[in-house]
C-alpha cells in the first residue's frame, strides 16, 4: 500500500462518499483506493486474525474480483425490503 495524503482520503457529502466508495468498490481508480484497503485489512485482522499482509491481500482480492461491491449490492438490497 502506497502512502496516502490528506487530500487522498479526505470525505464530502454523503452523495459523494457513496458515489467514492462505489467507485472504489466497482474497481476503478480513484486516489483512497488504497485507504479502503487498509480499512478493510484492519477489520480483517481484528475479526479473521489474519496477518496485515494477507488481510490486506485479501482486501484487494476483494475490489479486484467484484466481491466487494457484490456484497454492497446484497447489504443495500437488504436494507431496502
Amino acid at each position: 500500500l502506497r502512502t496516502l495524503s490528506q487530500s487522498d482520503i479526505r470525505g464530502g457529502s454523503a452523495e459523494e462518499n457513496a458515489r467514492i466508495l462505489e467507485a472504489v468498490l466497482s474497481g476503478e481508480p480513484h486516489p483512497s483506493r488504497d485507504g479502503f484497503i487498509l480499512n478493510a485489512a484492519a477489520a480483517l485482522v481484528v475479526a479473521l486474525e489474519l496477518s496485515p499482509k494477507d488481510a490486506a491481500e485479501n482486501a484487494r482480492s476483494a475490489i479486484t474480483s467484484g466481491a466487494a461491491a457484490g456484497t454492497l449490492a446484497r447489504w443495500r438490497n437488504a436494507v431496502q425490503k
